[in-house]
């Protein structure tokens, strides 16, 4: 750089003109620049969640959707009166007059399907197209009216003080038009006995980004204030404020003009850029031009600044290059607006060096003397003497200080969660917030919940299945934080009083049952389109605004028991809607942050120690490591959340951060190569570097205090956090390093720095990483290879018996009841090694004797593995598609994967995990691809091996973001020909709660077992009768057929007690 300052320094005028023309040519690009502050533009490329969301939107025709909330105001007319129904039903008319709403999508109370019926035809009207004005006759239609479930859950409130509107928007309009006209429509409605809101999560995306940027508008000016005041308190100079700032404003236009060219929209990441770049482009000119004010006055302006550039460049274009890199880590994350604001930022800054060795030295050099001159020396600067001299006198002191602080606080990391919501971002008195409070007080809820179900085609609109979607209503109904569902059974039911038809719906004959839906296909206005096709269903659930960790809980919840609700129909099912949209955008957001993280420090020590080239460069490192871990702590002591924004602190605290240990390290060994010792040098360290140290901290502190004063959340938290970033690195910095500067204490120095960055790479997050680094190992997967041929090529017939072991109170042991607690099967495995084929019946309990399941598994990967499982109920087997291994097998409580035995090779691939004990060995087996590790369900599998006895002892289950999901424990094996097998097992449901113990018997044949005991198809009876007749042969019938009987007498003793209470005393 030193080339480029000379030039400059020879050409002053010519390089400002430079520099003046290039920032114009690429500042121009400004004016390309789009907002866009949507949550969807936040997500990972190619989410899955979004990617099946607006699939289910196609597919059930589902638009997207603002919420209008009409209410009562104090001491005004009640919407439950024929005043109101009038206001209602004219509010539904002029509303479809409006472009940005698609024409008779509108859901309201004035605009519900309302039967009418004589002798001859069925009349489908509107229920407020005749409103009497008769007493008698309003009292009997608005008991109609709350007598569908509909109205009091979502279109009027109980008290009668609220109505709802949902409005659907036009595709042809972008979200930000259609809440602005919305917006405009509501202002003109405004009446004196109703006030109008607007609501929901499209609106509160919407409000954000505006909110942000008018945040922005008046925060920039107040930042530029209050870095000025702390500029001249510093340098006590009038050029000492305006040449840093001048490179800012050439920073800001060149980087935003940048993004303007590039395409790269605006958007609620990059609305902190500015904050971030007005902080972090002045610090390099806090320690050049208080490094020249420090200078001789008698030297020449020129040898001033080509002296200080000497001094200080090397650090200067190091910190410069090292916080370029710290942002850049986010560029490895896969959220778009991530990526583009790590890779501005780093341009940004990038920019900013250049300036410090261009247009500042030429400006420099124009500039009056009288501009540039001190006019008092800070009183700070003599307190840096004395700092000095006991940092020097007592290092060990100052380290434990550190040290004892950063011990204090610590524990607070491991009660860290994540958690975040739009609508708590607002004011709690803005028009969204109240809107948001009153649906979630007098309705249903705000955000949707959709459970999409697919199966053959016509399933649904069959009794079965209508069946299956009466069971995951009753299911969803006791979820935490739902406050009602809506389904094609809300359609049918609103349509079946009418009808005189009687409830449960799937009781109906299936004739009945198509005439009614083919009357709600009659009636666009019914909303059948909106829960039914040919193969798919969708229960919406409606959920009281609940954030990050309420909304977490109630899809971890669904999912498990939807699981094992589903499993025996063949029936799939996806989660989606609001709700699930914006728990991926939060999650993706604060995981992506976290990693990058880790990227960061990689990035920043790799770089220090290619540049210094010995291992003591980690240490400038070490504060930035400490404070990070420090202020994490803190957060969880205060019980701050890891949100969107206060997620962002740390990756952005490791960029500004490591600048303070790169300067001081800089200037110690500056001091000890001009013949120092230890104490003196670290003396005049503090002496010629602590004021610029100092006021950098303050600078930026000051800068991103600012955010403060936001009136949202996220930036309010966020500028609290990055101003107590900086100060702990700039504390971290003076306390920590003395001591390990200190000769005889650079290997504890090295030690403390290594322990702090592993500590900071693994920074909180709500799950455990998974150990799948690195390439598979090849011994560890010859190991599982043999136990897995050897599982596979041994034919025989098992007896399992699987005790089931729920917790008290659970909705398992409630739905599932004590006499499904035992359960006995049989087995048969045709030793095959290369096509295995495995057959399961259950002889007990009475409820599932005869159901059987059949596997096929195939050796390798490229043949695809078939799955059947028997209905006996209809007598018939139905061959399972999609994703069945991680599916619970009705009645076992095991998953289809685990049925197999044994863990499949082809499904894994297998690194070594160490030594287990005196004969064991620890494999860690890892999805082979992520499709699979989706199908699977396990993110990784621990499992630990005896090699002596070739006896899978252990199996740890991780799910795919490394939480404990169950775990497998060998209690007992026993010798069968020449390998020994399980004899008993626990299998503890981790995440689930509960326990099976599964006790197994084996039979042996060396002759093998007969092919069609296996065949899927029911042409030589069912499998039950099969088996039995395998058994007998075997001399096992005598057992089996007992244990048949012990079930079919508890089925009759079943249905005799049913009909007994159907007759009642």
């Amino acid at each position: 750089m030193r080339w480029i300052s000379k030039t400059a320094l020879d050409w002053p005028r010519a390089t400002l003109l430079v520099c003046a023309l290039v920032t114009l040519s690429v500042g121009a690009g400004g004016l390309r620049l789009e907002l866009r502050t949507d949550g969807e533009a936040l997500l990972p490329d190619g989410h899955p969640v979004v990617r099946r969301d607006v699939e289910d939107r196609l597919r059930f025709r589902d638009p997207r959707t603002v919420l209008l909330l009409v209410d009562a105001r104090p001491g005004g007319k009640s919407l439950a009166t024929k005043d109101g129904f009038r206001y209602l039903r004219e509010l539904h008319a002029r509303l479809e007059g409006q472009d940005v709403l698609q024409p008779g999508g509108i859901v309201s109370i004035a605009g519900l399907p309302r039967l009418g019926r004589d002798s001859e035809q069925i009349d489908v009207g509107r229920s407020l197209d005749r409103i009497p004005d008769d007493p008698e006759e309003f009292a009997t239609l608005l008991a109609e009216l709350r007598a569908r479930s509909l109205v009091d859950g979502l279109l009027l409130a109980r008290d009668g003080k609220s109505a709802l509107f949902v409005l659907p928007l036009s595709e042809a309009t972008s979200v930000e038009a259609a809440v602005a006209s919305l917006s405009a429509f509501v202002a003109a409605a405004d009446d004196a006995d109703f006030e109008l809101l607007l609501g929901g999560p499209l609106v509160a995306e919407t409000g954000l980004g505006e909110q942000v940027l008018s945040d922005l508008a008046r925060l920039v000016p107040l930042m530029i204030v209050a870095i000025a005041a702390l500029l001249f308190a510093m340098l006590g100079s009038v050029g000492g404020v305006l040449l840093p700032l001048a490179k800012t404003g050439v920073v800001l236009i060149a980087t935003f003009g940048a993004m303007g060219w590039a395409g790269a929209p605006i958007s609620l990441v990059s609305t902190i850029l500015p904050v971030v770049l007005m902080a972090t482009c002045i610090t390099d000119e806090v320690h050049l031009l208080e490094r020249l004010a420090a200078r001789p006055a008698s030297d020449s302006r020129r040898a001033r600044v080509e002296a200080v550039l000497a001094e200080i460049g090397r650090p200067i274009v190091l910190t410069s290059v090292t916080t370029a890199l710290g942002f850049l880590s986010f560029t490895s994350t896969s959220i778009g607006p991530l990526r583009g604001f790590g890779l501005f930022a780093s341009f940004g800054i990038l920019l900013a060096m250049c300036l410090s060795f261009s247009a500042i030295p030429a400006l420099i050099s124009l500039l009056p003397e009288r501009l540039l001159l001190r006019a008092r020396r800070p009183v700070a600067a003599a307190w840096q003497s004395r700092i000095g001299a006991s940092a020097a006198r007592r290092p060990g002191a100052c380290f434990a200080l550190a040290t004892a602080a950063l011990l204090l606080v610590l524990p607070g990391v491991f009660s860290l969660r994540v958690s975040d919501s739009w609508v708590e971002n607002f004011d709690p008195d803005t028009d969204l917030v109240r809107a948001d409070r009153r649906i979630n007080e007098s309705f249903w809820g705000t955000y949707r919940l959709d459970v999409v179900l697919e199966g053959e085609p016509g399933l649904f609109r069959d009794p079965p299945g209508v069946a299956l979607v009466e069971r995951v209503c009753q299911l969803a109904a006791h979820a935490p934080h739902v406050g009602g569902c809506e389904s094609e059974l809300s359609v049918l039911e609103e349509l079946a009083g009418p009808m005189g038809v009687a409830k449960p719906l799937s009781a109906l004959p299936a004739g009945q049952l198509w005439d009614l839906f083919t009357l709600a296909e009659l009636s666009e206005a019914s909303g059948l389109a909106h829960s039914l096709t040919d193969t798919a269903a969708r229960v919406r659930l409606y959920v009281r605004s609940p954030d990050y960790a309420q909304a977490r809980e109630l899809l971890d919840r669904l999912e498990r028991e939807l699981a094992t609700e589903l499993s025996d129909t063949g029936v799939r099912h996806h989660l989606g809607g609001d709700l699930a949209v914006s728990s991926a955008l939060v999650e993706a957001i604060v995981y992506n942050q976290l990693r990058s993280i880790a990227w960061s420090l990689i990035t920043v020590a790799l770089l220090l120690l290619a540049v210094a080239r010995r291992l003591s460069a980690l240490l400038a490192v070490v504060p930035v490591c400490a404070a990070s871990l420090g202020l994490f702590g803190w957060m969880g002591l205060a019980g701050i959340e890891l949100g969107i924004a206060t997620s962002m602190f740390a990756s952005l605290a490791v960029g500004v951060g490591v600048d303070f240990g790169i300067h001081f390290i800089h200037r110690y060994e500056l001091e000890l190569r001009e013949g120092a010792g230890f104490a003196a040098a670290i003396r005049g360290t503090f002496e010629k570097t602590g004021n610029g140290l100092l006021w950098n901290s303050l600078v930026l502190a000051a800068g991103f205090s600012v955010l403060i004063t936001s009136s949202l959340k996220p930036n309010h938290s966020l500028g609290l956090l990055l101003a107590g970033a900086v100060i702990a690195c700039h504390l971290a910095t003076l306390l920590l390093l003395p001591l390990l500067l200190r000769p005889g204490s650079r290997s504890t120095a090295i030690g403390v720095a290594s322990l702090l960055l592993a500590g900071a790479l693994a920074q909180p997050s709500s799950a455990a990483e998974l150990p799948c680094a690195g390439a598979p190992d090849a011994e560890a997967t010859a190991l599982m290879a043999r136990l897995e041929r050897a599982r596979r090529g041994q034919a025989r017939i098992e007896h399992i018996r699987i005790e089931t072991v729920y917790p008290e109170g659970s909705r398992l042991a409630s739905s599932l009841g004590a006499g499904l607690s035992a359960k006995t099967l049989w087995g048969a495995v045709n030793g095959d090694p290369d096509e295995t084929w495995i057959l399961f019946v259950f002889s007990g309990p009475g409820r599932m004797a005869g159901t059987s399941l059949l596997i096929q598994d195939f050796a390798g990967a490229e043949q695809a593995d078939g799955t059947w499982f028997y209905l006996r109920a209809f007598e018939s087997f139905r061959k399972l598609e999609g994703r069945v291994e991680r599916a619970v097998v009705p009645g076992s409580a095991l998953s289809y994967e685990d049925a197999r035995e044994y863990i499949a090779t082809a499904k894994y691939t297998f690194r070594a995990g160490g030594r287990v004990g005196e004969r064991g060995v620890r494999v860690i087996a890892c999805p082979a691809t992520p499709e699979l590790a989706d199908r699977l369900g396990y993110g990784a599998l621990l499992v630990d091996v005896d090699e002596k006895r070739e006896l899978v002892e252990r199996i740890d289950y991780r799910g795919p973001g490394g939480g404990p999901l169950k775990r497998y424990e060998l209690v007992d094996a026993v010798r069968v020909g020449d390998r020994e097998l399980p004899r008993e097992v626990a299998l503890v449901h981790v995440a689930d709660g509960f326990e099976n113990r599964i006790h197994y018997e084996y039979w042996p044949t060396s002759a093998g077992l007969p092919a069609e005991l296996f065949r899927p198809d029911l042409s030589q009876g069912g499998f039950l009768e099969r088996l039995r007749a395998l058994l007998h042969e075997r001399g096992l019938g005598e057992r089996i057929d007992a244990e048949l009987e012990q079930a079919n007498a508890s089925m009759r003793a079943y249905d005799e007690r049913a009909r007994s209470e159907r007759r009642g005393p």
